[in-house]
């Protein structure tokens, strides 16, 4: 049965990287000896009017260290993980603000072109909705 597992696991663990956006070097699986390790990158918006503005201020350090954590758990189990509470705890952070985009950027080899793509996935939240 052991072995039927060790069989198994590293077509599955290739079918979860490709389908959920996760970390080829994560979850035990051989798909890390074929691609090189994705580089992820979290950032944040604030949407006033149509106008997306970077937040450059300063952050609470509470706040940034939960952005840098999520980047880190975001690396390995991709879009398993939406950033619903960064999300929540930086409309706790900035009052002032409505609506927030969580843009996840993602450099990763493509299967396809076997060249290292940039892929964007953008998450767009409001505070009257959530």
């Amino acid at each position: 049965m052991i072995c039927l597992v060790f069989m198994v696991w590293p077509a599955v663990q290739r079918a979860v990287v490709a389908i959920y956006d996760t970390n080829a070097w994560q979850l035990g699986g051989f798909a890390m000896y074929a691609t090189p390790p994705a580089r992820t990158r979290v950032s944040m918006f604030e949407m006033r009017g149509r106008q997306k503005t970077r937040f450059e201020g300063d952050l609470p350090s509470a706040l940034d260290e939960q952005r840098r954590l999520y980047t880190v758990r975001r690396a390995i189990l991709g879009s398993l993980l939406p950033p619903d509470a960064l999300a929540e705890a930086y409309f706790q952070a900035r009052p002032d603000v409505d609506h927030i985009e969580v843009v996840i950027t993602r450099e990763m080899l493509s299967a396809s072109t076997a060249r290292i793509e940039r892929r964007e996935t953008v998450y767009r939240y409001d505070r009257r909705k959530g």
